[in-house]
């Protein structure tokens, strides 16, 4: 399966319900970020649509991707993992309660 460009899966994942954001620099770099799960799921240059990074095969259709993102097990959606601070309402929902 080929590798979709940078407009597909960002479609792909706001059908899916979720929020990817875009940044492009001066250059025409572009970088897709996933606030939920803190991934960079997307590097692209401005002579190419081809994506620079990993993604997960459950992200090539908006159902597979909810589906797997409303899943109870491990989301891995793609290549990198920047943070873990914006996450704690994730894995605390009750904080400053710190139980299960």
């Amino acid at each position: 399966m080929t590798k979709p460009g940078k407009d597909e899966p960002h479609a792909i994942l706001k059908g899916a319900g979720e929020s990817p954001r875009l940044a492009t620099n001066d250059a025409g770099a572009t970088v897709m970020v996933l606030p939920n799960g803190g991934r960079v799921l997307g590097l692209f240059s401005p002579e190419s649509q081809t994506n620079y990074l990993w993604t997960s095969d459950h992200l090539h259709t908006a159902g597979e991707a909810r589906e797997f993102m409303a899943g109870d097990r491990w989301q891995n959606s793609g290549e990198d993992r920047t943070w873990l601070g914006p996450e704690i309402e994730f894995f605390y929902p009750k904080y400053p309660r710190t139980d299960p």
